[in-house]
C-alpha cells in the first residue's frame, strides 16, 4: 500500500499508520483492514449512518467488522 494512502486513511479515521494492514477501495463499500479492535471501532464509528450502495450488501449499514487471526476487517 502506499503511504499517501495509509497517510489519508489515518487522518480520515484518527487511526495510527501503523494499525492500518490492508485497504480495498470499492464500486459498492470499502474494506480496510487493521491490527486492534479500538481502530476498528474508530472506522465504525465514522461510517455509522451510512450504507452499502448496490451489490450484493446493497443497503447493509457499513461500519461491520470481522476478527480473524487478529486482525479486524471493517467494511466502510
Amino acid at each position: 500500500m502506499e503511504k499517501e494512502t495509509k497517510e489519508w486513511l489515518s487522518k480520515m479515521y484518527e487511526i495510527s499508520e501503523d494499525d492500518i494492514l490492508w485497504y480495498n477501495s470499492g464500486i459498492c463499500y470499502d474494506r480496510i483492514i487493521v491490527s486492534n479492535e479500538e481502530s476498528a471501532i474508530k472506522v465504525s464509528q465514522k461510517v455509522k449512518g451510512t450504507y452499502v450502495n448496490g451489490g450484493l450488501y446493497d443497503g447493509m449499514e457499513l461500519g461491520q467488522y470481522d476478527c480473524n487471526d487478529g486482525r479486524y476487517d471493517v467494511m466502510c
